[in-house]
């Protein structure tokens, strides 16, 4: 069909669906186009910014009707900064929404018909919840100041950001006195010199890491004043960009409570950005693993072993995989320090450690496994397969690698029963999924049918 729009028209249009993006969704003609910022329900006037051959982008321009679930963004920066996406959206309408954006991934990408999508599990604070944010920094130009903040959508421009409000208020109170020591020593410290640092808090702790390669005097003196002159700042560390950690000043872990056990962390060392949600998330997976008397589990991407020490209390062994050196040697210690002998640590590559994990298991294990956002790698689903556990529970914070490596997973014979999203990330287009898994000979080969 010819396209009904040129760049620059601007058009009435009702919004009828929310994409997986969180822009509205409008059909014109039965052209589509989407709408940062509108809501399912809204009536609006938007100028076509995009167009292509099969879809556009407008921006809003007017809300002509508001939809009963438009809410007022409490956030300043919201619709500039690249980071939430619904906050103009009311909260149950947007769980509802990510629940359907998981039921059409599984449908469209991993070709499963008929699994039984739960609703979402809401997050105990929809904000103030974030626990872990990485800030760009832009030095100042002549004769103006120095920005930090986040980028905006599909840009390399900075947001300069003061208050978030996704994240911890610790977080906050960290950030406003990392940008003061910035803005009144950063020249003479070399702070500018960085080009971004990540902030992690607990209840306890807040550790500053500055990304950068250079290992400058003056940089090591602009971590003392930082950890000197921010009350919430208990460590500061330096990561170049191979990923290793270069303690500065104070402390070099993150401690806190999760689960019932006490858990500390490396700088490099992976844990979830949302506790609340985590303990939630958990708790489901234990549900689908049902590990009981006698079971062994392997638990993949394992991390600091916060999962793992879970599903140690209930298993009769469980082997924690993780690649990451650092995060291995803290669940080592986390188990220790919590009483948990039944772990078996495997300092391995996710088929590595499942290779060596059924060559010890004296059954078949239940495989959990909880990837980064890029999936699975293909070697590893092949290693599943023939490893043959009883079960899988796969967690996922991208959906569209989920649906890829469960149609995979469809592909050798597995079949997709039962998907639970929950709501690790408020007020953005990104969900966490926990989802079973269990073989089905007789569905082998029906992916294309």
């Amino acid at each position: 069909m010819s396209v009904p729009v040129r760049r620059g028209d601007v058009v009435e249009i009702e919004i009828d669906d929310l994409g997986h993006e969180g822009d509205g969704v409008a059909h014109y003609r039965g052209y589509v186009l989407f709408v940062p910022g509108a809501a399912p329900g809204d009536r609006v006037q938007a100028e076509v910014v995009r167009r292509g051959s099969t879809f556009g982008t407008a921006r809003l321009c007017e809300v002509v009707t508001s939809s009963s679930e438009r809410v007022d963004p409490p956030c300043d920066y919201y619709g500039r900064c690249g980071g939430c996406r619904l906050q103009h959206i009311d909260y149950e309408a947007e769980l509802k929404y990510k629940r359907a954006w998981v039921r059409e991934t599984a449908e469209r990408i991993a070709g499963a018909s008929d699994p039984v999508i739960e609703n979402a599990v809401g997050s105990r604070k929809p904000y103030s919840y974030r626990e872990r944010s990485r800030f760009a920094v832009e030095p100042p130009s002549p004769g103006g100041r120095g920005i930090i903040g986040f980028r905006r959508r599909a840009s390399s421009d900075l947001v300069d950001i003061r208050r978030c409000h996704i994240q911890m208020e610790r977080n906050n109170r960290a950030l406003q006195g990392v940008r003061e020591v910035f803005a009144s020593r950063g020249d003479e410290l070399d702070l500018w010199a960085i080009d971004e640092f990540t902030l992690r808090s607990s209840e306890e702790d807040t550790l500053v890491l500055l990304v950068t390669d250079s290992p400058s005097v003056h940089l090591r003196r602009g971590a003392a004043a930082l950890l000197q002159e921010v009350p919430e700042v208990s460590g500061v560390a330096r990561i170049d960009r191979d990923g290793a950690v270069h303690p500065f000043a104070g402390g070099n872990q993150l401690c806190f409570a999760q689960s019932g056990h006490r858990i500390c962390s490396s700088p490099s060392a992976f844990t979830q950005v949302n506790r609340g949600a985590a303990a939630d998330l958990y708790r489901q997976v234990l549900c689908l693993a049902d590990p009981g008397v006698g079971s062994e589990v392997v638990d993949l991407f394992s991390g600091v072993g916060a999962l793992s020490m879970l599903l140690a209390c209930r298993a009769e062994r469980v082997f924690a995989v993780d690649w990451n050196a650092a995060a291995v040697q803290d669940a080592r210690e986390n188990a220790r320090v919590n009483g948990i002998e039944n772990i078996t640590h495997l300092c391995l590559d996710a088929a590595a450690g499942l290779q060596q994990a059924a060559g010890e298991a004296s059954g078949r294990l239940t495989v959990v496994m909880d990837p980064p956002r890029s999936g699975c790698p293909d070697n590893l689903l092949e290693e599943i397969a023939l490893v043959g556990p009883s079960r899988i529970v796969y967690i996922a914070c991208g959906l569209g690698t989920w649906g890829r490596d469960v149609g995979r997973l469809r592909e050798l014979g597995w079949h997709l029963l039962r998907v639970i999203p929950v709501d690790m990330f408020p007020q953005t287009s990104n969900v966490e999924i926990a989802s079973l898994l269990e073989y089905s000979p007789e569905r082998k080969g029906d992916f294309c049918r």
